[in-house]
């Protein structure tokens, strides 16, 4: 993707509980999940968010007021109050949110846009997703997360399965879903998060999908939960890593790093995939002593400290650069055999940029599902590059546009080269 610095926006972020006014035990229960088949293409992990989009044009008093508020009085009862009234502003635009969540939202939409017109291509109609499903002809993902009893968490769970995202959920009665105001002012962006029933997940609730990741190609997370359910983290990374399932992490935050590195460094060596940006991986780069190191040798430094725990899989690691080029660093632990992929940004007018917000969650949303398609790492690479471009086009995260095949040939060459990639698919075992 082409765009200059001046399209980066300025982000602000607070962070705030309400601790205070929340009891202190926790009514749960399991939401039911209707699954058509016994195994999932991709499992993401993370904090599910409802966002209040609010424009400065089109509510600056609302706006103004929220963001003078938010920033000196974040547990008053008024505040509270005057941060949920901007969920009911008719001038506010109320989207479903979170990194992960983002992500797997687009792997489920893109990869079975691309079946179905797989299944046109080839003339070949089915009379519903239940048929193609049952002749290996659609994947389904899943996502785990935990959100409160309240029209937040009503929203979520309908959102989800409109979209026929396999919620993996839990309900608490006593917590309120997370939510998150985010303000836009001209190239600026103020993020005021409440996380509350999110990050109350455990080890335990990861447990009682553990028949599920087992039979998973991938598991994804975001790493904003790090601080409050490291033990979700570690149950999956260190008990999975053994098995064929790829362990991937998204960095998600500079500042969460810093904050909580000695965490972070007990989960590196049992990660497969790591996805993140400059900002995320310079902070690494400080921690461990290489701050002015070249970032390809880094990469090497990095898969040397922290060896991998199952040398039988790649270690893969992604480098996203905003209007720069993608860089992928791919070693083969077990015979050193390693690759740098460079992957030059797509040509976009800045002017059709309207928010960079989710750029990141869509193009790991096209990186996994190049994965899905058996692509090699160029083309994955290629294909997150594409989503996230169409992604920055509108305002907030959202499912960007409908695909057209023509979409999927531009970017992953569907020619006589790519038959048996594309045959493969035709086995539901491969998936």
């Amino acid at each position: 993707m082409k765009k200059t610095s001046a399209f980066y926006f300025i982000v602000s972020i607070a962070i705030f509980l309400f601790n205070g006014l929340e009891t202190k035990t926790h009514k749960e229960h399991k939401l039911s999940v209707n699954l058509q088949t016994d195994k999932l293409f991709l499992i993401a992990f993370g904090s599910p968010i409802v966002d209040a989009i609010i424009n400065y044009e089109s509510d600056a008093k609302l706006a103004e007021e929220l963001k003078s508020n938010m920033k000196y009085h974040l547990t008053k009862d008024s505040s509270k109050e005057l941060y949920y009234s901007a969920f009911d502003s008719h001038h506010s635009q109320i989207l479903l949110g979170g990194s992960a969540l983002n992500t797997v939202r687009i792997i489920n939409y893109i990869s079975n846009e691309f079946f179905k017109n797989f299944i046109e291509l080839n003339g070949i109609k089915y009379n519903s997703i239940k048929e193609a499903l049952d002749q290996g002809k659609y994947i389904e993902v899943g996502y785990v997360g935990m959100i409160g009893k309240d029209k937040y968490g009503e929203f979520v769970k309908s959102k989800l399965e409109t979209e026929n995202v396999k919620f993996l959920g839990w309900e608490l009665e006593d917590k309120m879903t997370s939510t998150a105001i985010v303000l836009i002012e001209s190239r600026e962006r103020n993020i005021f998060a409440h996380i509350s029933a999110s990050k109350n997940i455990n080890s335990e609730h990861l447990r009682d999908y553990e028949h599920l990741i087992n039979k998973s190609k991938i598991f994804y997370a975001d790493s904003y939960l790090i601080k409050y359910s490291f033990s979700a983290f570690e149950y999956v990374f260190k008990n999975f890593a053994y098995l064929d399932v790829l362990l991937a992490l998204s960095l998600s935050n500079e500042s969460l790093i810093e904050d909580n590195y000695d965490k972070f460094v007990q989960l590196f060596p049992y990660v497969d995939i790591f996805i993140g940006n400059s900002d995320e991986f310079q902070i690494i780069k400080k921690l461990m002593g290489y701050e002015n190191m070249e970032i390809t040798e880094f990469f090497e430094k990095f898969s040397e400290t922290f060896d991998k725990f199952n040398k039988n899989k790649n270690r893969i690691i992604v480098n996203t650069r905003g209007q720069n080029s993608t860089l992928i660093f791919s070693k083969n632990v077990v015979d050193h055999r390693k690759e740098l992929i460079e992957i030059p940004p797509l040509e976009l007018d800045e002017s059709l940029i309207v928010d960079l917000n989710g750029a990141g969650d869509g193009f790991a949303g096209g990186f996994f599902t190049g994965i899905m398609l058996n692509l090699n790492l160029y083309q994955c690479g290629q294909l997150g590059n594409k989503i996230a471009s169409e992604i920055i086009k509108l305002k907030g995260f959202q499912i960007p546009y409908k695909m057209d095949i023509k979409d999927f040939e531009d970017i992953i060459y569907l020619n006589d080269n790519n038959k048996d990639n594309i045959n493969s698919l035709k086995q539901k075992s491969d998936l």
